[in-house]
């Protein structure tokens, strides 16, 4: 069997990532993308989170044999995800390193 180097990209390992701004709930991001290996991911992913302490409050790993699919769906709270400086550039630092390539990226400020 390979191993994950060997592999390079497999079409159908995507992920999904909600984070949340601790300090201000309102804030969040949203990000979508593909990646190499979920578990890789994912444990890049939690690292970030808590070195900026931060935690990971769910975090759901699916594999479709039918569609020949797996999917890593992650919610993150992390404080001053918006401040100075940005903690989301750690976040998306950890998606690189992690072997994620990011498609879409939205950002949701809630105003009241």
């Amino acid at each position: 069997m390979p191993t994950v180097e060997e592999q390079g990209l497999c079409i159908g390992a995507t992920f999904g990532i909600k984070a949340f701004n601790a300090v201000d709930p309102s804030r969040q991001i949203s990000v979508l993308g593909f990646c190499r290996c979920v578990h890789t991911l994912g444990w890049h992913v939690n690292r970030a989170v808590l070195t900026k302490g931060g935690v990971v409050t769910m975090k759901n790993h699916h594999v479709s044999m039918e569609k020949m699919e797996e999917k890593l769906t992650m919610s993150i709270q992390v404080p001053f995800l918006f401040g100075v400086p940005q903690e989301w550039d750690a976040i998306s630092e950890a998606i690189s390193t992690g072997g994620g390539l990011i498609d879409r990226v939205s950002q949701k400020w809630l105003l009241y």
